[in-house]
Order: structure tokens, then C-alpha cells, then sequence
């Protein structure tokens, strides 16, 4: 509920994919599900983005389990789905704070460069200059 942004749980029974999502992430879904129930093979672990038809855009990891009734045949099937938004966005985070060190360590690498040129074309200077006074 808090997902869709609905406050009581009568606001999402009966309501389907059309209802929550925009028409292609909708289609989308509802396909998988067809393919789920006609083949009885399970969609484990899938990473999905949705977006509802308020244009929140939330990251899934979802999982649809074909189930077959007493009588042995397909009738329906599960679905359980877990928001990792937050783990999406400490994932970019991080991604950033990667690169942002990976430059920081090329600035670096290269005023050391710099430094150890300046320091070792001073001492050739005055390693000239010490022997051009002992001779």
C-alpha cells in the first residue's frame, strides 16, 4: 500500500497491473505472468523497474511462481516482489564515490609526478653547482 501510495488496503483489491502502472511497464507484467502460467516455469530473482501512473519509479526484485490446483492443473500463480530502490540508490551512490576517488587518485598520481620531476631537476642543479665548486 505504501508503495502505491494508497492509504487503505480496499484501494488496491481488485485493481490489476492497468490500474497501478502506466500501459507498457502493465503489458509488461501481465505478459510475464501469461508466459509463467503457460510454460509452469518460475521467474526467480528478476531485478524490475516499475513506474506507477503517478510517475514514482520504484526498482523490484521479483519472483512468479506458476501453482497448480488439487486436481493437478495450472489455475494461478504467486508473486512476490521486494523494493530495493534504496539499495538502487546507495548502489549509484557508491558508483559515484568511485569515480570521484578513481579521479581524485589520477590528480594525485600526477602532482607526484610533478613534485618528483621539480625536486630531482633542483638537485641535478645543485649536484652541478657542487661539483663546479670542488673542481
Amino acid at each position: 500500500m505504501r508503495i502505491y501510495g494508497r492509504e487503505k488496503r480496499k484501494n488496491l483489491l481488485g485493481k490489476s497491473d492497468f490500474d497501478l502502472y502506466d500501459e507498457k511497464i502493465a503489458q509488461i507484467s501481465r505478459d510475464e505472468d501469461l508466459q509463467v502460467l503457460h510454460s509452469m516455469k518460475s521467474i526467480l530473482d528478476k531485478e524490475t523497474v516499475s513506474i506507477t501512473k503517478e510517475e514514482k519509479v520504484t526498482h523490484f526484485l521479483t519472483s512468479k511462481i506458476p501453482l497448480k490446483g488439487i486436481d493437478g492443473k495450472k489455475n494461478s500463480l504467486v508473486g512476490i516482489s521486494m523494493d530495493i530502490s534504496l539499495i538502487k540508490q546507495k548502489e549509484k551512490e557508491l558508483r559515484d564515490l568511485v569515480i570521484v576517488a578513481y579521479l581524485q587518485n589520477k590528480k594525485l598520481i600526477n602532482f607526484a609526478h610533478i613534485v618528483s620531476h621539480n625536486l630531482r631537476s633542483h638537485t641535478a642543479n645543485f649536484s652541478m653547482l657542487l661539483d663546479f665548486l670542488i673542481t
